[in-house]
């Protein structure tokens, strides 16, 4: 019987927290509600960053295509080197020994 009191009582104060909780956003809905003036109703500027947002995009435009024709030509330094899998222990033989 003690347990039940103590979950009961612990489901109660949850309960009553949580209609608290619910009773103060309630009225703060009412209040912006009788209240439309305190919102924030500014008029958001882009055209500040649109310029700025154009030339980021010119460049990561650039750098894709660089990207692009790396990958489609890969005649790079690394070329001549084996075909090999890499390996993360070169020196570790499969059963864990060193050689």
């Amino acid at each position: 019987m003690h347990v039940y009191q103590r979950v009961r009582g612990v489901f109660a104060k949850n309960c009553l927290f949580k209609l608290q909780l619910f009773m103060k956003l309630d009225n703060r809905v009412r209040d912006l509600d009788n209240k439309p003036e305190q919102l924030d109703n500014k008029p958001v500027n882009f055209d500040n960053k649109s310029g700025e947002l154009d030339n980021r995009t010119a460049e990561l435009d650039n750098k894709t295509e660089e990207l692009d024709n790396k990958a489609e030509n890969p005649d790079n330094k690394h070329s001549s080197k084996s075909k090999t899998p890499f390996s993360p222990h070169p020196t570790r033989r499969k059963g864990g020994l060193f050689v």
